[in-house]
């Protein structure tokens, strides 16, 4: 399911690429870190909406994630 998100992201199929990173993150045995931080980007980027973006960068960090400048963007986005 991730690699398919990516080719619908690339397509700018982005319902359909949302869809397929929570697919992903749902059907791995691992948490799917970085499904959470390309859900964020679609949300930041793509959809505009910061709020849904900063759950979903937010749920990367806790599971591991490291990316400095999405830990730093996280940091200076008001609640």
């Amino acid at each position: 399911y991730y690699s398919i998100a990516h080719e619908y992201r690339l397509l700018a199929r982005i319902n359909d690429a949302v869809n397929a990173y929570k697919k992903a993150i749902k059907t791995s045995k691992d948490e799917f870190t970085e499904a959470y931080r390309d859900l964020g980007d679609i949300y930041f980027y793509e959809l505009k909406d910061g709020k849904e973006a900063r759950k979903y960068y937010q749920k990367y960090m806790k599971n591991g994630g490291k990316d400095e400048k999405v830990v730093q963007f996280v940091a200076s986005m008001k609640d």
